[in-house]
């Protein structure tokens, strides 16, 4: 069984990741299940009703899941009747730049953590406020500590190559 929970992909959103983590529990428990029943009582088996079994379980698992899907798995949940959890998405905030004093530039870097991937990036303004220039960069897995101070040395990298 553990085998089996070592395919489920790990780049997966969390609700499909719940769904496929049930499909193999209750595959696996139901499989156990008949084959006592054939043991037991050899007329009792119906492949039609395991599969329905595994089918109705797999999908109340995935509608009670907390995870959160992507758009890309829609069709997949929609093989098992689950409604998609998508992100919901955060209050817009109205950000105002305070510009430097001339003949400065001022620079907002920052770091940023979705799903165990880390990514930063900055912006460069000058004292009008006016776009000077703008960097990303995908950091592939890190925390969101080291993700905010890699946009920080990015942004002063940056500064000094372009002086």
């Amino acid at each position: 069984m553990l085998t089996l929970l070592e395919l489920i992909p790990a780049k997966c959103s969390s609700q499909c990741h719940d769904v496929l983590y049930s499909a193999v529990i209750h595959t696996v428990h139901t499989i156990w299940m008949a084959q006592n029943v054939v043991r037991y009582i050899p007329d009792g088996f119906s492949l039609h009703a395991a599969t329905t079994k595994v089918y109705v379980c797999i999908t109340l698992s995935g509608l009670s899941s907390n995870g959160k899907s992507l758009l890309a798995d829609v069709t997949f949940l929609n093989s098992f009747s689950i409604t998609p959890n998508y992100r919901q998405r955060g209050q817009i905030i109205s950000v105002i730049c305070k510009t430097p004093t001339h003949p400065w530039v001022k620079v907002n870097a920052d770091g940023s953590l979705l799903g165990g991937h880390a990514s930063c990036g900055g912006i460069f303004r000058d004292h009008k406020g006016s776009f000077l220039s703008c960097f990303a960069s995908n950091l592939g897995q890190l925390s969101f500590l080291e993700a905010e101070i890699h946009g920080f040395l990015l942004a002063m990298e940056y500064v000094a190559q372009h002086q």
